[in-house]
């Protein structure tokens, strides 16, 4: 590809960017936005602007301009709410190893303090950074290097004349018949678009028919819109641009034509021109996904995961480490316990659906029974009282999103029509029955015996106004049957304490 690229550059091609190509710029980060610019400015000589681009652009540029402006703001919040978090926690379980007096605790918390605050002082290292970085994002926007590329274009007699309203009729009366032929390009624009909006790609592609025909002139088309209207899709996989595509081109212009997608391009250009990219080059036009997955979280995507759960769950369950389980009952509870997004990455994008996969940490409980016969009478199946299991893991979800284009997926939309379970492993940390539960909360498990029999939880245990552990005996001890001095009675009269 490269070679192929480097011997169209040196017959003078033209090189035309879709809409989206400038657009998405503005969704990387300040270096990257950068680095991609910089390529794009090399090639501004070969490049031209088709006059219905530039329109498209001007109608998206303020919306996707603005809306990096806030990028980085809620970073400092998020670091802070997790240190706090921490403090209390050790604030907790510190208290209740005091109550049960051991040893050297107050030299162990003042120990744990130091390291929260060495953390502490590791994030705001961090947001002093990223402070920076807010700067030079907020300077990049400012600069708007890439609106600046777009007038150049303009200033430098680049941009394509766009067609009559007579003209215009007739493109759209021909992507009439092509679309119900399914002929690129744009057909599929036509199943969600009206009105001339849906003819847009068509009429770009004309634009730059009737340039490289009247100049003769071979073309490179980039488009990170990879619908199979623009692009030959096989088994879901993108192989190559329309084929009727070129062949239209070569027979329109008598010429040659490449199409290729932002990242094919501006990775072979770094190498021909040897402008060295930042690491974060290596997902360029792969778009932020940080946004989208932080708002679908907060719009319930979590709480849908364990919901699925509870269809397909079970497959991804490790059943030889469950405990006193025969097959018989199984079903999860509707909350997790606890989950942790570990990591999230872009799957790619293809025929409409863009892919997502997050790892993520779930605790959940599930509760199952066992097999105890049937009814004598009714020859009912008789269940076992339920076990509650506690089951910890990673899975990895796939989310799908419905997009028509990478413009589309710009707007304020952040949905996601799909989910699916497709590996991990949960397999079973403790179980208990009711029987285990604490006798003062009913919800922990009982690890503490207590004086009027039955477990308390470590919480309870710790200490409320029911009672508190007596240090000899270890039980939990109503304050009627404590002796004053920190003993229980029984335990003050039997050690002479």
């Amino acid at each position: 590809m490269q070679e192929e690229i480097t011997r169209l550059l040196s017959n003078n091609c033209v090189i035309v960017f879709d809409t989206n190509i400038f657009l998405n710029i503005y969704e990387y980060s300040p270096q990257v936005a950068d680095f991609l610019v910089t390529i794009s400015e090399r090639i501004v000589p070969n490049m031209v602007l088709p006059y219905t681009v530039k329109r498209e652009f001007d109608k998206n540029h303020k919306e996707c301009h603005g809306r990096q402006t806030g990028k980085f703001n809620n970073v400092p919040k998020k670091l802070k709410q997790h240190t706090t978090q921490m403090r209390d926690k050790l604030a907790i379980q510190f208290g209740i190893l005091k109550g049960f007096q051991f040893p050297d605790i107050d030299m162990l918390q003042a120990e744990s303090d130091k390291k929260v605050n060495e953390i502490e002082e590791m994030f705001e290292q961090y947001v002093d950074e990223h402070n920076i970085f807010d700067e030079i994002n907020s300077k990049f926007l400012n600069e708007d290097k890439v609106h600046k590329l777009v007038q150049d274009l303009v200033k430098s007699g680049k941009l394509l004349n766009g067609f009559g309203p007579d003209e215009l009729y007739n493109i759209c009366e021909e992507g009439e018949k092509r679309y119900k032929r399914n002929t690129p390009p744009g057909f599929e624009d036509g199943k969600t678009k009206t009105g001339i909006q849906m003819y847009n790609d068509l009429i770009i592609w004309k634009e730059v028919l009737r340039f490289c025909s009247e100049n003769q002139k071979d073309l490179i088309f980039v488009t990170d819109d990879v619908k199979k209207d623009w692009w030959e899709i096989v088994n879901t996989q993108r192989v190559s641009f329309r084929t009727e595509l070129q062949k239209e081109f070569e027979a329109q212009t008598g010429r040659k034509m490449i199409g290729l997608t932002s990242g094919e391009l501006f990775s072979c250009l770094s190498e021909i021109f040897k402008i060295e990219a930042p690491n974060t080059a290596e997902c360029v036009l792969g778009y932020d996904i940080e946004n989208y997955i932080d708002r679908v979280i907060d719009d319930g995507l979590i709480e849908d995961i364990i919901g699925e759960l509870g269809y397909t769950g079970e497959n991804f369950v490790d059943i030889v480490s469950l405990s006193h389980y025969d097959g018989s009952y199984f079903d999860f509870a509707e909350e997790a316990e606890a989950t942790e997004v570990l990591g999230y990455e872009f799957g790619g994008y293809v025929d409409g659906k863009a892919l997502y996969y997050l790892t993520i940490d779930v605790k959940v409980k599930a509760n199952s029974s066992k097999y105890s016969g049937r009814d004598s009478d009714t020859r009912d199946v008789i269940l076992s009282d339920e076990r509650t299991h506690i089951l910890h893991g990673k899975i990895v979800v796939e989310v799908t999103r419905e997009v028509d284009s990478y413009i589309d997926q710009l707007t304020d939309d952040y949905s996601y029509s799909k989910i699916k379970i497709m590996s991990g492993e949960l397999a079973e940390e403790e179980s208990y029955t009711g029987e285990d539960l604490c006798v003062e909360c009913g919800v922990g498990i009982g690890d503490y015996p207590h004086y009027n029999g039955g477990l308390v939880c470590e919480s309870c245990a710790a200490g409320n106004s029911r009672g508190e552990i007596c240090p000899q005996c270890g039980q939990k001890v109503p304050f009627e049957y404590m002796a004053g001095n920190g003993f229980c009675s029984n335990c003050t009269e039997k050690y002479d304490l």
